[in-house]
């Protein structure tokens, strides 16, 4: 009898070592800052990214790949990310983002050719998200429960948290940046909305209901840019599927209904403005219109980036290393990533590891597109609609928040971004296998 992990997971669990290997990556997305902070162990963290590297390769047949794949390009990207990581590191945690891609590279290949392969999965990332939007609550309503949370953190994580809560700016929930937060709520929003054409009339019920629940919770986030290109990916999803008089349509819907929120929104700021989100949005207003830098700082990040660049325009100063220059030049004490991915790849691995990186990007993007189009007929693909929906919103979310944020470098929003990617990669692995099937069948009746 074959005693494999797979076959013991199927029987005993209905999962198989691919599946329990994707919650598990996904899982780390949500435990990666409690992991780092309150337990303080990098290694724990990197430790676990190699096990869900380690479960598909022992524990799955290989199937090797019958064609040059877009997740191919993703293995380049990682060559070169090892090459950038060419200078010697002193931390473990400087070398994070190799386990993260090492991790992701593997299950991309491993992804299968099944959607129900990532029903486990998904569970997994709504339920934390409902969790991490529990927390934000938590933290408002039931203060003295939260202080043990926070006292667990290091004490400059506990001031910023408790001061940007008593200003009403954000709330935190149980992580150490309401940015994270943001984050993790996000997600739970996008699978939703993904799947909510699927469900029943009272599972769509229950699914509003959840999404009302995670959306006031974001809300007290108050991350603008989070909210922003979240609204903007939702656009994404609802209008570029779709070509020529339902574009259009869906476009003056969608006009329409900004237009009427925007409207709403304007007659109920009085209320709204108590709002950590709304909050911010006044303020950023307001100093703008007063001649501030609204950019929370990012601007001297971007120029020094920018010089940076030139400087050292094909291979760039190393993975991760932008921040070791910002003391004193941008920053008095404090190391900073770029907050935009663009600017510090091309400034760390230069314009050769700019296209090594934001290539497979783009490829998947255009990719995922054109298999969401493929759908448009009714048949057995079908079920895939629901995963592609979710696959394009959150790398349409990923490549916008890369302009203002650090996705790319946070475990947080990038391990997701794999996810996402493998939903991609394994619909177009069903696709050939139905293809081959069908081929094969041919050539018996023949």
């Amino acid at each position: 009898m074959d005693l494999t992990l797979e076959h013991s997971l199927t029987r005993r669990r209905g999962l198989d070592a691919g599946e329990l290997a994707f919650a598990f990556f996904v899982a780390l997305s949500f435990l990666a800052k409690i992991i780092t902070l309150v337990l303080r162990s990098y290694f724990l963290l990197s430790l676990g990214l190699l096990l869900c590297a380690a479960i598909p390769v022992f524990f799955l047949p290989w199937k090797r790949e019958r064609r040059v794949t877009s997740a191919a390009l993703w293995s380049l990207a990682f060559l070169f990310v090892l090459w950038a990581h060419r200078d010697p590191r002193p931390f473990l945690s400087d070398y994070l983002s190799i386990f993260v891609f090492l991790a992701g590279l593997i299950l991309l290949f491993y992804s299968g050719d099944r959607a129900d392969r990532f029903d486990a999965t998904s569970r997994t990332a709504l339920y934390f998200s409902l969790f991490y939007a529990l927390s934000v609550w938590v933290q408002i309503l039931l203060p003295p429960l939260y202080r043990i949370f926070l006292n667990r953190l290091p004490e400059a994580y506990r001031a910023s948290i408790s001061s940007m809560g008593q200003q009403n700016m954000s709330f935190t929930g149980f992580s150490s940046n309401a940015g994270f937060t943001a984050g993790h709520i996000l997600i739970g929003i996008l699978l939703l909305l993904a799947g909510l054409g699927a469900r029943g009339r009272r599972g769509r019920g229950v699914s509003f209901l959840l999404l009302a629940f995670l959306a006031l919770s974001l809300l007290m986030t108050g991350r603008r840019a989070h909210i922003l290109f979240l609204l903007l990916a939702l656009a994404a999803m609802y209008l570029l599927p779709h070509r020529g008089r339902t574009f259009y349509s869906r476009l003056g819907k969608a006009v329409f209904l900004s237009l009427t929120a925007l409207l709403l929104v304007i007659w109920l700021m009085g209320f709204l403005v108590s709002l950590p989100f709304f909050s911010r949005i006044s303020l950023s207003i307001s100093g703008f219109l007063s001649g501030d830098d609204v950019t929370s700082g990012r601007s001297g990040l971007f120029r020094l980036a920018w010089q940076t660049f030139l400087e050292h325009p094909l291979f760039g100063i190393g993975w991760g290393n932008f921040r070791h220059t910002t003391i004193g030049m941008v920053t008095l004490r404090t190391e900073l990533d770029v907050h935009n991915i663009y600017l510090q790849l091309l400034c760390e691995t230069g314009i050769t590891g700019f296209m090594a990186l934001v290539t497979p990007m783009a490829v998947f993007f255009v990719k995922t597109l054109k298999k969401i189009r493929s759908l448009a007929l009714p048949g057995p693909d079908q079920v895939w609609l629901s995963p592609l929906r979710f696959s394009l919103g959150y790398q349409a979310f990923f490549l916008l928040y890369g302009m203002t944020g650090n996705p790319l470098y946070e475990p947080v929003f990038f391990i997701p971004y794999f996810f996402a990617l493998a939903l991609t990669a394994a619909f177009g692995r069903s696709r050939l296998a139905a293809f081959e099937k069908l081929s094969s069948e041919k050539a018996g009746l023949s």
